[in-house]
């Protein structure tokens, strides 16, 4: 009779699916959502730079806690890929808005979050500095039915 152990897998804050955008869309495809997306951030927010996006797959047991990115850049962006149909996984994002200086004491802080569902063709834009979570709506084990994000920044 074969051994078998318990798997345990430490809980983590974030877990998903990733490959880089480079590795699924054309070069054609992809200069030209960076392009448009640069032209769109230089006009809303100054910003000259966009990194190339990653993809982000959220499946059943996936999601990201609320927390800040440890990146010292001007914007975060997410534009959902996921398919508008009854099956597929919706994600809502959670963005920590804001934290009133005013409403703070010596211990806390009072602050807001901001939540909203990601349909396809949705982008989510807010300052690198707001911690944000990603939860699913529902959830499945097939990536074609899961939460599909493009994720990166604008500078």
């Amino acid at each position: 009779m074969p051994l078998r152990l318990p798997m345990y897998f430490p809980r983590t804050s974030i877990v998903l699916l990733t490959v880089c955008a480079e590795h699924v869309f054309t070069a054609e495809l992809l200069q030209d959502f960076i392009q448009r997306l640069r032209a769109w951030a230089l006009d809303q927010f100054g910003s000259m730079h966009v990194s190339t996006p990653q993809i982000r797959v959220y499946i059943t047991g996936c999601g990201r806690e609320v927390l800040q990115d440890n990146v010292m850049l001007g914007w975060h962006y997410t534009l959902s890929l996921t398919r508008d149909d009854r099956q597929a996984t919706h994600s809502r994002m959670r963005v920590l808005a804001t934290d009133k200086a005013e409403n703070r004491g010596r211990h806390f802080g009072v602050c807001e979050f901001v939540d909203s569902q990601l349909p396809f063709n949705h982008l989510l834009v807010h300052d690198t500095q707001n911690a944000y979570g990603v939860e699913l709506s529902k959830s499945s084990m097939n990536p074609m039915k899961g939460a599909v994000l493009l994720d990166g920044y604008l500078w």
